[in-house]
């Protein structure tokens, strides 16, 4: 989860500066690689912690979030670009990824 993180901040510091179309496309590569390997093991940690008679529920509303939130947060961060500029937007979302980054970092 944190290689993906990092990748992404990556893409947006290209973004933000250069606009090198093969860094975008290798992060991207990084990130997707990354991201398919992270849901099997998100689950299987689900599977260790949750109660047997909700593990489908948690995997459902895990899957619905995921599902509702891209849309949602391309929308907003398409209407930042638009409304202010591409800048903004490449700074909130960096600001996003850091914060879920620092999420990773938390102990229970």
């Amino acid at each position: 989860m944190l290689t993906t993180v990092v990748a992404f901040e990556g893409l947006f510091i290209n973004l933000l500066f250069w606009q090198n179309y093969w860094i975008v496309v290798t992060i991207m590569m990084i990130g997707g690689f990354c991201i398919g390997q992270a849901n099997p093991k998100l689950m299987a940690s689900l599977l260790k912690v949750a109660d047997q008679s909700i593990v489908g529920s948690l995997g459902g509303i895990i899957n619905s979030l995921a599902t509702i939130s891209i849309p949602i947060g391309s929308v907003g961060l398409v209407l930042l670009d638009n409304i202010v500029s591409p800048e903004a937007a490449y700074l909130t979302a960096m600001g996003l990824l850091l914060a879920c980054g620092g999420c990773l970092f938390i102990r229970r």
